[in-house]
């Protein structure tokens, strides 16, 4: 991600999101958005993650309304808001991949206490795969392992139910895997017809659509005719009066969604 400031509606949104984070106490979250605009340096958030980094490489909580931890769930949520922030390498990222490579099973899945039942395990992985993807760090055999357990859990049926965590994790993760897996296209393409149903049919609002974009770090997406221009000014739409966006969990956790999806379609918004 560019570190350059941006400009227009975008940086007005930003702007308005800094003062919400910052009338709610939020002063990470205010320092997140912050190096997002490119009005500020990454490292008060870097630190912060370092502080919470175990000596095992699991990063504990680093946004409000991320998984209990320090575990699976935990490091994987910290290391996507890290690479929002461009943050792929380094050595608490190195560290944390290192955690999550050790903590792999034998199947290539991985598990978390707070993921219970099929969908949550399927989307845990699918989440572990898209951030290790994108760390160099990582390796291929533990990607490929990933990959082929992510395989083994794809359910269509799933998907056309709607669930979210699952439309939006396997368009992250077959967005990043470097290995061709037998279900690709099948899922991308279901994936990809999900998600613009929901957003046409408002059962999944715009916070939650633009957050799949920055995920696959993409301006389109397979199987959908959704536009980032079209899904942006959505997005701009949808903020409230006082800064914020609706969204699952916290408020300043649905500010640094919107946030980080505003930062990333900013070119689109010109």
């Amino acid at each position: 991600m560019s570190t350059q400031a941006v400009a227009g509606p975008v940086a007005d949104a930003l702007r308005r999101v800094r003062h919400h984070l910052a009338s709610r106490g939020a002063a990470l979250e205010a320092a997140f958005v912050a190096a997002l605009a490119g009005e500020a340096t990454r490292d008060p958030v870097l630190a912060v993650a370092s502080a919470g980094q175990e000596t095992s490489g699991a990063l504990g909580p680093l946004v409000a309304g991320d998984a209990a931890g320090p575990g699976v769930a935990s490091t994987v949520d910290a290391l996507g808001w890290l690479g929002v922030l461009g943050l792929h390498e380094g050595a608490v990222v190195e560290r944390a991949v290192a955690f999550l490579a050790a903590a792999q099973e034998r199947d290539g899945s991985w598990r978390d206490p707070g993921a219970n039942g099929a969908e949550q395990e399927a989307a845990l992985v699918a989440s572990v795969c898209a951030v290790m993807a994108r760390a160099p760090a990582a390796r291929l055999s533990a990607l490929r392992r990933g990959g082929a357990a992510l395989g083994v859990r794809w359910s269509r049926e799933r998907v056309q139910a709607g669930s979210y965590p699952l439309i939006s994790g396997y368009l992250a993760a077959l967005a990043s895997l470097p290995a061709d897996l037998d279900v690709a296209d099948e899922a991308l393409q279901w994936c990809g017809r999900e998600l613009e149903r929901g957003f046409r049919t408002g059962t999944l609002g715009a916070p939650a659509v633009a957050a799949v974009f920055v995920r696959c770090d993409a301006h389109a997406l397979p199987g959908s005719r959704l536009r980032a221009e079209e899904v942006g000014l959505a997005l701009l739409a949808a903020q409230q009066e006082d800064g914020g966006f609706p969204g699952d969990g916290p408020p300043e956790r649905a500010a640094c969604v919107a946030a980080a999806a505003l930062r990333h379609l900013a070119p689109a918004l010109r």
